[in-house]
């Protein structure tokens, strides 16, 4: 028994055993993107609105506007951004009109990759593309920084956690309503954390090889995120700060600073001056994107970012509980109801809500893994060392993740519409932090039981993660799935609803886990 025991172990340890089971997860999640994108009709795709597609086209086409002309009686309009002065001429919606021309307050990351692809083949991508580069890359990177942190701070720990770890952060609710919706917002958002966690990858991949061409790496990623999606600019100075500070730490002469440092910058300031330029371009002013010319929510400037939000916003993060079913696809989509919120928070006036699924901790069960730090930060200062000469580099790196996220957690806290895609704003920082805590732990634990607990525990978590989001992602406004190929939906549904009854009413152990998990969601 004890020789099974360690052949498990040294086969889930093994870093080539992990290495096969994170390329055939990689492959997996690929095809999976393009069969969900595709409505089980490859190589057939719904058709679908991108205005990054659209301004693709237009770049393709010279100009930095989109393509699509605005009803000329705009223009004749005293103020066209007031809702009731333009209710009775056709405009697009949530886009930006100046002088006459319809443009993008995104950043144009993703219509750039668009028009690139479509210069070197030929062929126009399709309008789900970027949102399916955005996803996979997204996937490549998550797999790359949970490999390297595995291998480079914790190889004591069993390299299949790496797999759990990856399908948690692939496979959960906030970042599949990305790929349901390959619309603009969620592009720009998926673009934007492919390139930030890239450049955090870079970043981690210099670590170890000290290699300026990783410096470049991770400059230009992180520009490219901050040019998809602005906001982003907490994510990156965050990073920088930490980077300069560590390459400032690490080179043994002052003189010799200013090589990496000029590696690591020249590629962001190039694009962040190209956003700039762009900017300029489109609107006369450098730093204006386009926000204050938009045809959108009538609210004004002011009000977009108020400390009044927070009650309201960390009651829909935290409290909203999960919408479920008894047939497929058991986890359901509904509209947030504002008298909920009014029982434990304010709503000011303003404040909007878009299709909100669950809260965090009901939506992401892998968030409870983040309860792990309470032991593992009981003997965490030994990992600072007794003399202080800086922070080991897995407790900076992780710290990295630790502020990055919690600043794009508390943007969000402040602004004036809720949505439950911009959880992906913060779901990968959760999810590293959530994989870092569990390895601390388990570096700390001697006992072997405690450790086979850890990882059921762990295993558990993230089952329950991915499930919510697999079936949950078939009820993404605006069922995309289910209105494009109702024959299959109708086959899925059937065929899992059947499974759960049957498992529902099983008399053994899985039955008795099923009946007890409806009883506790509220089913009686």
């Amino acid at each position: 028994m004890r020789a099974i025991l360690r052949l498990i172990r040294a086969i889930f340890s093994a870093p080539f055993a992990a290495g096969v089971l994170v390329f055939l997860g990689l492959a997996l999640i690929g095809v999976y993107a393009v069969w969900y994108t595709s409505a089980g009709m490859f190589p057939r795709f719904p058709q679908v609105t991108n205005y990054h597609a659209d301004l693709g086209d237009a770049f393709i086409n010279g100009q930095l506007s989109l393509l699509a002309q605005p009803d000329p009686r705009l223009a004749q309009l005293q103020n066209p951004y007031d809702n009731d002065q333009r209710k009775d001429i056709p405009y697009l919606w949530d886009i930006s009109y100046f002088k006459g021309k319809y443009l993008l307050y995104w950043g144009p990351t993703p219509a750039v990759i668009f028009a690139a692809v479509q210069a070197l083949t030929g062929i126009r991508p399709l309008n789900q593309f970027v949102s399916l580069f955005g996803y996979i890359g997204s996937a490549c990177v998550l797999a790359g920084l949970l490999w390297l942190a595995w291998r480079r701070f914790y190889p004591r720990s069993p390299g299949i956690s790496v797999v759990l770890f990856f399908l948690a952060g692939c496979v959960n609710l906030p970042y599949l309503f990305l790929l349901g919706r390959p619309q603009v917002y969620e592009t720009a958002i998926i673009t934007g954390q492919c390139f930030l966690f890239a450049g955090l990858l870079a970043w981690g991949l210099y670590f170890g090889a000290s290699k300026r061409i990783y410096l470049a790496l991770a400059g230009l990623a992180w520009g490219l995120a901050f040019a998809a999606r602005m906001n982003l600019a907490f994510s990156v100075g965050v990073y920088l700060c930490f980077a300069l500070y560590y390459l400032w730490r690490s080179q043994k002469k002052l003189s010799l600073v200013w090589k990496p440092v000029l590696w690591l910058l020249a590629p962001l300031a190039a694009c962040v001056l190209a956003m700039g330029f762009y900017n300029f371009a489109r609107f006369q002013n450098p730093l204006e994107t386009g926000w204050a010319y938009q045809f959108s929510v009538p609210t004004s400037q002011k009000d977009i970012y108020a400390l009044s939000n927070v009650p309201s916003n960390l009651a829909v993060h935290f409290l909203t509980p999960l919408s479920v079913s008894l047939e497929f696809p058991f986890v359901k989509s509904v509209l947030l109801d504002p008298a909920r919120i009014y029982t434990v928070a304010a709503l000011p006036s303003n404040k909007l809500f878009d299709e909100v699924f669950v809260s965090i901790p009901a939506g992401l069960p892998f968030f409870w893994l983040l309860l792990l730090w309470v032991p593992a930060l009981g003997s965490a200062w030994r990992f600072v060392g007794r003399k202080w000469n800086g922070f080991s580099p897995r407790i900076e790196f992780l710290l990295m993740v630790a502020f990055a996220g919690g600043l794009q957690f508390a943007f969000l806290m402040v602004f004036f519409y809720g949505a439950v895609r911009y959880f992906a704003d913060y779901s990968f920082a959760l999810l590293l932090l959530a994989a870092f805590g569990a390895w601390e732990l388990d570096e700390r634990i001697t006992w072997p039981i405690l450790r086979v607990g850890l990882w059921l525990v762990t295993a558990v978590l993230i089952f329950a993660t991915v499930t919510i989001g697999f079936f949950g992602a078939f009820d993404i406004p605006p069922q995309v799935f289910s209105g494009s190929n109702p024959l299959l939906y109708r086959t899925l549904a059937d065929n899992f609803t059947q499974a759960f009854s049957a498992l529902r009413h099983d008399p053994g152990l899985a039955g008795r886990i099923i009946r007890y998990w409806v009883y506790w969601i509220g089913f009686r």
